[in-house]
């Protein structure tokens, strides 16, 4: 092996660590066998099943779409209870609740996007996928109009707030439920 050769391996080396090193961050591990290839590569076909009796989803896609529900459900969670621990503090309301706010909406955004790679099914769990990114919207608007309620607002404007957040909430929540139901595979 030549000395370019092996300045040009350990530089595809270095980037392939460094590859490594933002998948491991971000979480999202590699893939590490032809199976879980082939699963992978589901994710991103183009062509919709077939036939009367075909799956609108498959298993693999119904687990990345549940794992991104659920991380956003844990990241609303969070909201909640800062919510109530912020209550109290009308006049930094907004900086309070901000940091959980922040990781709902990160959340938020992969479950969106898991939604709308998703959602070009046929049938039902197309609507149901649709459903769920626009109730999936709604919650995170109705949400950061609640974190961005402006200081000096009367208690009124917070429950009117906190009203629409519990509507959104609900239509989330049955939305992800109409989801599992419809797109469960098998």
């Amino acid at each position: 092996m030549a000395v370019t050769d092996r300045g040009h391996l350990g530089v595809a080396l270095a980037v392939a660590l460094a590859g490594l090193a933002i998948l491991t961050v971000v979480g999202r591990a590699p893939v590490a066998s032809p199976g879980h290839v082939a699963a992978a590569q589901i994710v991103f076909s183009s062509s919709p099943p077939t036939g009367r009796f075909a799956n609108p989803i498959s298993v693999h896609q119904y687990g990345v779409w549940v794992e991104a529900n659920d991380r956003f459900a844990a990241a609303a969670h969070a909201f909640g209870k800062a919510l109530g621990s912020c209550r109290m503090r009308l006049g930094s309301f907004g900086a309070c609740a901000l940091p959980a706010a922040t990781s709902m909406a990160y959340e938020e955004r992969g479950a969106a996007a898991v939604a709308a790679t998703f959602r070009r099914h046929p049938g039902a769990c197309g609507r149901a996928l649709e459903g769920y990114r626009a109730r999936l919207g709604a919650y995170m608007a109705a949400a950061t109009a609640l974190v961005n309620l402006p200081h000096g607002n009367p208690m009124s404007a917070l429950g009117s707030l906190e009203g629409s957040l519990q509507t959104a909430h609900l239509g989330w929540n049955e939305a992800a439920l109409r989801v599992r139901g419809d797109c469960r595979p098998g």
